[in-house]
């Protein structure tokens, strides 16, 4: 939620309020068209949104980590890290962007970083969802099979509906040699797939077949 800045002054012994909702509603009409832009998939219009709530107010803990994940999405890493991590600064106890730290470093390939980013948003928020599965990805990554299957599990113990984290189980479970078990979890990731996923569930089921296929 996004509160006005009041400040209070005496002069000539009269109240004088300063306002600042000009800038403060400016900004806050224009991250609410850059959120709804970036979740209808325009990205360059709400890059360009984001850009100008953060010239008005460049402290905006949400713009900078919308702004960062997606530029991490563009693999423009570099400064995607730069403004999660102000971001974290403005706002220290927000496990959702600490999280998105540790994305954009997985995908750079930044393992152990990875995982310090993933774990500091678990001390925060232990139940946030994102980050469990960004940490037991990692793991997957790393080939600490265990540590992510057991994560994923828990995870889908409080969640099923949980689509990544079925399939991040199910490549646990081929890795472990469990391909009933796996092609499970793939099933249930090709149910539950959102319409973002489409792509990845076309795969997913090529692959099923695959693992069908085989002889016991």
């Amino acid at each position: 939620m996004r509160d006005a800045v009041v400040r209070e002054s005496r002069t000539g012994g009269r109240l004088r309020i300063a306002v600042d909702e000009p800038h403060q509603s400016d900004a806050a009409r224009l991250f609410a068209e850059a959120l709804a832009a970036h979740r209808a998939g325009d990205l360059a219009v709400a890059r360009a949104l984001y850009e100008r709530v953060l010239q008005i107010s460049p402290n905006d803990a949400d713009a900078l980590n919308n702004l960062g994940v997606l530029l991490s999405g563009d693999r423009e890493f570099d400064r995607a890290l730069s403004l999660l991590r102000r971001a974290a600064s403005v706002a220290p106890r927000n496990a959702g962007t600490w999280s998105n730290i540790g994305a954009a470093l997985r995908e750079q390939g930044g393992g152990s970083d990875a995982v310090a980013a993933y774990q500091h948003a678990l001390t925060i928020d232990p139940r946030h969802e994102g980050a469990k599965i960004g940490l037991a990805q990692q793991y997957f990554a790393m080939g600490f099979a265990s540590q992510a299957r057991e994560l994923l599990e828990d995870v889908l113990r409080v969640n099923p509906m949980a689509a990544e984290a079925q399939y991040a189980l199910g490549q646990v479970l081929e890795l472990q040699g469990d391909r009933i078990g796996a092609i499970r979890a793939y099933m249930e990731f090709m149910r539950l797939g959102p319409p973002r996923l489409s792509s990845n569930v076309e795969q997913v089921r090529r692959h099923v077949d695959s693992l069908s296929a085989r002889a016991p």
